[in-house]
């Protein structure tokens, strides 16, 4: 057992402090926004989707073909044809650096304006912020945001359904709601979509 006699107590009680001190910080915010994406359920990687993208985006975003150039995937409206597996960047890694890396566990960002690869629709997924969740405007999502509500995408970030929009997805599960068996990290609701149909 570890009686501290080694002078490193003194140190673990200034880390605890700043720890704590940081922690009653963060809580002074009047808000604080999260953003989180998880698909829950397995997707079949032989259905992933290759396509060019030139907007620089964050994991998880819906995509869908472009209207004008149906070879190039642009931030959803409406309708999704898959999922961000990896945030674009500008100026990421070529080809070639990632060719070196093939079968390594390393995951790493695309490129905007290359192919990069596509999660198929999940059948179910968890999201919460507004980098995936719309917060304000129309079709805004928040906490009294009743299961059953039947959704889509604007710009890439889950929306309340519009009436000419393809609806995808309904609210299993809100973090806001009674009953809920999830808990949000943020302001807003944290969200558990399942796919219609």
């Amino acid at each position: 057992m570890w009686d501290g006699s080694d002078g490193h107590c003194g140190q673990l009680i200034d880390h605890a402090f700043q720890i704590s001190h940081f922690t009653f910080q963060i809580s002074d915010f009047k808000s604080m926004q999260v953003n989180f994406f998880q698909k829950r359920r397995p997707v079949d990687e032989r259905r992933r989707i290759s396509i060019r993208v030139d907007d620089v985006l964050p994991r998880g975003t819906a995509i869908t073909r472009s209207t004008t150039d149906p070879a190039k995937g642009v931030a959803a409206v409406g309708n999704v044809l898959g999922f961000m597996i990896d945030p674009t960047v500008v100026g990421g890694p070529s080809p070639d650096q990632r060719g070196q890396l093939w079968g390594k566990e390393l995951s790493l960002p695309d490129v905007a304006g290359d192919v990069v690869t596509l999660d198929p629709p999940y059948d179910a997924y968890e999201c919460e912020g507004p980098q995936y969740v719309c917060l304000s405007g129309t079709g805004a999502v928040d906490n009294t945001t009743v299961r059953g509500t039947k959704c889509s995408y604007n710009d890439g970030v889950l929306r309340v359904a519009q009436e000419s929009d393809t609806a995808r997805y309904r609210v299993a599960d809100n973090s806001g709601l009674s009953g809920s068996e999830l808990k949000a990290e943020g302001d807003g609701p944290r969200l558990y979509l399942e796919v219609i149909g």
